[in-house]
C-alpha cells in the first residue's frame, strides 16, 4: 500500500506535521492522514514541492478522495511502508502466515484473512470445460461444499467463531483450496469478481474489499479470469501475490485485470501467449515487475500487443523493458513510474496517440529518442516531471504539434539544441510554442541555435 510514514526531511518538504501518513493518489497528489485515519489535506506533487520550497497545502475538495483514503487506511490495516526509493526495503513474506501449499493440476488456493469487522465474504466461479465436471470449495473452516460449475460459490466468514489464531497482521487465516470433481474436465476460467444475485451484478468500478492476500492458481486450460471484458482482480487491494504457475492459454489480459491491485508485490504469469494487456496492472502502486522482476522483461513474444496503461501509476516498477515496440498507441504507459532509471529503447514509428506516456518519471536519468511519423494527437502533456532527463529526441514531427512543454530536466545545452533541431519548420504554418525553461543548459543554449529554431517559425521559451 502507498500509505508511508513521512520522515522529517519529507515533513519539511511537504510542509506536513509530524506522526500524519501520506498516500500518493492517481490523480498525481498526496493525501496526508493522521495515526487516527483522519485525512488532513492534500498537496500537490510539482517542482517547487519537490526542490523543497515553501507551498501552502491544499485543501481537500472532494469528499470521494477522503473516503478512499480511510477505506485504505483503515480497513486495509496494513503496515505502513516508506515508498522512497532510497528507503524501499524488498518485500518479505511475513513468517507466520501459513505454509504455502504444493498444488496439483488445475488447483487454487487462496490464502483469505479474516478480520475483525471486516466484511470477511469471498466468491468464485470455476467453469471446468466439461458438463459432467463439478468444482469443490474446502473454505479452511470446516465446511467443503461442491458447486455446478460456471457457477458462484460464495462463503462468509465469522470473525469471533473461527479457530484460527489471529496473525502478526490482526487476521485469522485460512487456506481455501478449489480443485474438481473429477478428472474429465479442466480449469477454463478462474473469477473471483461474479456475484451472486442477491449480491447485485458482478463489481465493476466500487470500490470493494476483498480479503484474498495470496493466489495460487494451476491450470494450463485457462483462458481467463473473470467473467466480463473489462475486469479481473480489480480492487483486490490487499492481494500481495498472484502466482499461476506453469503454463497457460491466456492471449488477453483485458482491461483492469489487475487494476487497483495497490499491495500486489508479486506477480507471476506466463506472458508468452498474450496479446493485449491494455490497463492489465494499472494502479499496482506496488508492483516492482513481473515474474522476477530483477530480469529485464523480453517484450519480443509480445510484439504488437497492445500496451496502452499497461502499468500506469506502478509507483515503484523498476524492471527493465527491452525489445519494446508498439503498435498505435503507448499512452499512459510509464506515466508515474516514480522509480524507473533503466534506459527505454522503444520502436514508437507506428504510434498514433502518446497522452501523457512518459509524465512523473521523476527518477528516469537516460534518454527519450522517438519516432513521432505516426502521431496524430498533441504530445504536450507527455514530459511533465522528468526532473532527470538527460536527451530527448522527438524525430519526423508532424506540423500538427504545436505547444511543447519540456521543462526542468538534465539536458545540457547539447541536448537541448538536438531537440531543438528535431523541430519541423512552421514557415508556412501557425507559430510553434516550445517552452525549455529551468533545465540544466537552458541558459547556456547558443544564440544560434535559437535564431535557427525562430527561422523556423517558433517561438521558445527558456
Amino acid at each position: 500500500m502507498v500509505i508511508s510514514e513521512f520522515e522529517k526531511g519529507q515533513q519539511e518538504e511537504y510542509g506536513i506535521n509530524k506522526g500524519l501518513f501520506g498516500m500518493t493518489l492517481a490523480d498525481g497528489r498526496i493525501i496526508c492522514i493522521s495515526e487516527a485515519g483522519d485525512v488532513k489535506y492534500r498537496c500537490p506533487i510539482d517542482r517547487v514541492t519537490i526542490q523543497g520550497e515553501d507551498q501552502e497545502p491544499v485543501a481537500l475538495e472532494a469528499e470521494r478522495w477522503e473516503t478512499q483514503a480511510k477505506m485504505l487506511f483503515n480497513l486495509g490495516r496494513r503496515k505502513p511502508t516508506n515508498t522512497s526509493a532510497s528507503l524501499m526495503p524488498e518485500w518479505v513474506r511475513p513468517d507466520d502466515r501459513p505454509e504455502i501449499p504444493i498444488l496439483n493440476k488445475d488447483e487454487a488456493y487462496i490464502l483469505f484473512g479474516v478480520g475483525e469487522g471486516m466484511p470477511n465474504n469471498f466468491n468464485i466461479r470455476i467453469q471446468t470445460g466439461d458438463v459432467n465436471t463439478n468444482y469443490t470449495v474446502d473454505w479452511g473452516d470446516g465446511r467443503v461444499e461442491e458447486y455446478t460449475r460456471n457457477t458462484v460459490a460464495e462463503h462468509v466468514y465469522d470473525f469471533e467463531t473461527l479457530d484460527k489464531p489471529i496473525g502478526s497482521e490482526g487476521y485469522k487465516w485460512v487456506w481455501i483450496k478449489v480443485n474438481k470433481t473429477n478428472n474429465n474436465g479442466r480449469f477454463i476460467t478462474f473469477d473471483l469478481q461474479s456475484r451472486t444475485s442477491t449480491q447485485g451484478a458482478n463489481v465493476s468500478t466500487d470500490v470493494q474489499i476483498y480479503q484474498a492476500f495470496e493466489i495460487y492458481l494451476k491450470g494450463e486450460s485457462i483462458t481467463g479470469y473473470g467473467a466480463t471484458t473489462t475486469i479481473r482482480f480489480n480492487y483486490y487491494t490487499f492481494l500481495d501475490i498472484f502466482d499461476h504457475q506453469g503454463a497457460n492459454s491466456i492471449t488477453t489480459l483485458l482491461a483492469f485485470s489487475f487494476n487497483f491491485s495497490i499491495n500486489l508485490k508479486v506477480a507471476r504469469i506466463d506472458l508468452s501467449s498474450v496479446t493485449s494487456l491494455n490497463t492489465a496492472f494499472g494502479d499496482c502502486y506496488e508492483l516492482k515487475g513481473l515474474n522476477n522482476w530483477r530480469e529485464p522483461l523480453d517484450c519480443r513474444l509480445m510484439a504488437g500487443t497492445a500496451l496502452a496503461s499497461f502499468a500506469a501509476r506502478a509507483y515503484k516498477w523498476e524492471q527493465q523493458l527491452i525489445n519494446l515496440a508498439f503498435l498505435t498507441s503507448c499512452s499512459v504507459m510509464f506515466n508515474n513510474w516514480l522509480v524507473y532509471n533503466k534506459q527505454l529503447n522503444i520502436d514508437t514509428s507506428l504510434i498514433t496517440t502518446f497522452v501523457s506516456a512518459f509524465t512523473n518519471m521523476i527518477n528516469y536519468s537516460g534518454t527519450l529518442d522517438l519516432d513521432l511519423g505516426g502521431t496524430t494527437t498533441e504530445i504536450t502533456t507527455n514530459f511533465n516531471a522528468l526532473y532527470k532527463l538527460t536527451g530527448l529526441r522527438l524525430r519526423n514531427m508532424p506540423l500538427i504539434h504545436v505547444n511543447l512543454t519540456i521543462r526542468h530536466t538534465m539536458m545540457n545545452a547539447e541536448a537541448l539544441e538536438l531537440l531543438m533541431s528535431d523541430l519541423p519548420d512552421r514557415t508556412s504554418h501557425p507559430t510553434g510554442l516550445v517552452n525549455l525553461n529551468g533545465s540544466l543548459g537552458s541558459n547556456e543554449v547558443s544564440d544560434e541555435a535559437k535564431a535557427a529554431l525562430s527561422a523556423k517559425n517558433w517561438t521558445l521559451t527558456i
